[in-house]
């Protein structure tokens, strides 16, 4: 069951904002953030440079491979840091979207226009790609939210306390079916080209 937070109704309603990311977004791909590190423009504005591993190519596939890709986020991800200068920590603010290690899920991405300074050198195995989230400061991203559990207990009430993906513009996905429901409804059909990647994919296994 998908379901929409009320509280997060303005002049349009998630629905209508999720439609918008996933029309604006480039790339839309399944992944995992498994490295990060960090860099100043100046002090105290810090960047995170998010490495992730790709397991799952919903758009974007025409220029995005399977592998791993950067993706540039506002703020130190919660992480204390010393560029010499002494030990901060720089949130990305209430309203900006940051990535932690090991976040998994679907990332929504443009190419990064210059909105965030240049990382440096990009060591992925897309390394004409430097990307950031279509959306920075709204919730572009949906998080998998599933307990690991479930991969060996078929147990049916840990699997109805667990959506398996949550945070989309105020909407909740009750199950993988309605994550690839509403990219089949929002995504043209032209665009719609799903690439497997080598790598295990996050989805459920007991999904309904």
């Amino acid at each position: 069951m998908l379901i929409l937070n009320k509280n997060t109704f303005s002049q349009l309603t998630p629905l209508q904002h999720g439609k918008s990311a996933t029309l604006k977004a480039d790339y839309i791909f399944e992944g995992k953030v498994i490295r990060q590190t960090f860099y100043e423009s100046s002090p105290g504005n810090v960047f995170t440079r998010n490495i992730i591993q790709i397991t799952k190519i919903f758009k974007g596939s025409e220029n995005l491979s399977c592998g791993t890709v950067m993706l540039i986020s506002n703020g130190s991800s919660g992480q204390w840091l010393d560029f010499g200068n002494g030990l901060y920590n720089v949130q990305a603010g209430s309203h900006m979207l940051e990535y932690h290690s090991e976040s998994q899920g679907i990332f929504f991405a443009i190419e990064n226009d210059g909105i965030y300074p240049d990382p440096g050198p990009n060591s992925t195995t897309n390394l004409n790609l430097t990307l950031r989230t279509v959306f920075p400061g709204e919730g572009t991203f949906i998080e998998y939210n599933f307990d690991p559990r479930l991969f060996i207990l078929q147990d049916s009430i840990l699997k109805n306390l667990n959506f398996s993906a949550k945070g989309f513009m105020g909407m909740h996905f009750g199950g993988y079916n309605e994550i690839l429901k509403f990219f089949t409804d929002n995504i043209a059909p032209e665009k719609q080209n799903i690439v497997n990647c080598e790598a295990s994919s996050f989805e459920p296994p007991f999904d309904e």
